[in-house]
């Protein structure tokens, strides 16, 4: 809806330059780019108005393409910041332990997501296939690192203590993550999950902290009456 005139209608090669910045969580493009008169421009004005833009192109029936553009803050660290972990000696109440220690100064990361993905659907065995490569780059990202209680320097010597810190450097990560999904027979999927990462950061404390691949393989089978199980 036009927000000077509440007309439902929008031509998106022009009346995207009436709505402000940030003025909605999300915004999708399906079969509009291959209309359009100036999709550049228009994929300029997504990201503009929404943190988060997402265009859909159907090729065919079975096959569609999609690239998108996300920016998001990771849930504000509570504990990271606020957790003050203690152990006291009972009775004499001296304290022995002090595993984690608050960081009141912690930010909160954020991520700026870019993607280029591909669906496409299959009658052999009711298939589908998800590929999806992607480029994430964290900035302020948290991470846990040795260092010494201010309550009592010496408790070091006997147990470390530990800090969320943020990376003194962004983190990006760039990868292809797969997803196929069939289903042989009546109430079964087979779910097979496929990811490799690469990671670049000049903090050498965060560079070794992700997995350079994970991979997964699911069977759900449905046993009627509400009841399913699942081998992963």
């Amino acid at each position: 809806v036009k927000p000077e005139t509440g007309e439902s209608s929008l031509d998106a090669d022009r009346d995207l330059a009436d709505y402000p910045d940030d003025a909605f969580d999300i915004a999708i493009l399906s079969q509009t780019l291959q209309t359009s008169h100036r999709p550049d421009r228009i994929v300029d004005e997504l990201l503009r108005i929404a943190p988060r833009a997402f265009v859909n192109w159907q090729a065919s029936p079975g096959t569609s393409w999609r690239a998108g553009y996300a920016r998001a803050w990771q849930q504000y660290p509570l504990f990271e910041t606020q957790g003050d972990v203690r152990g006291y000696a009972a009775g004499s109440g001296v304290l022995v332990a002090n595993p984690y220690v608050p960081n009141p100064t912690l930010s909160q990361p954020r991520v700026d997501s870019f993607e280029l993905g591909y669906l496409g659907r299959f009658q052999p065995l009711a298939a589908s296939l998800d590929v999806r490569l992607f480029r994430e780059r964290i900035v302020d990202y948290i991470y846990r690192r040795a260092t010494t209680s201010p309550e009592n320097p010496l408790l070091n010597e006997v147990a470390d203590s530990a800090q969320y810190v943020n990376s003194g450097s962004a983190l990006t990560l760039t990868g292809v993550e797969t997803q196929f999904k069939a289903h042989p027979w009546y109430e079964a999927e087979w779910l097979l999950s496929h990811t490799l990462i690469r990671n670049r950061s000049a903090d050498a404390n965060t560079a070794h902290r992700v997995a350079p691949y994970a991979a997964s393989l699911s069977w759900r089978q449905g046993w009627g009456g509400g009841w399913s199980s699942m081998l992963t």
